[in-house]
């Protein structure tokens, strides 16, 4: 179905985290604690990662 795996994996992957960021983010809002923000800052890490090594041609 798809040639690259990698390309299944990212999109699998993106949508998790995005999934997790809505509801981080939404935590974040109500409660407004550190370790919320913490985790916002590494899913976007998360994200940023896979998405740089999905353009990479390793």
């Amino acid at each position: 179905m798809f040639k690259d795996n990698r390309f299944v994996g990212t999109l699998l992957t993106c949508i998790l985290v995005f999934f997790l960021l809505s509801v981080t983010i939404k935590r974040f809002v109500i409660t407004k604690d550190a370790l919320s923000f913490f985790y916002i800052g590494v899913l976007i890490i998360a994200l940023t990662g896979n998405l740089l090594y999905y353009n990479c041609k390793v």
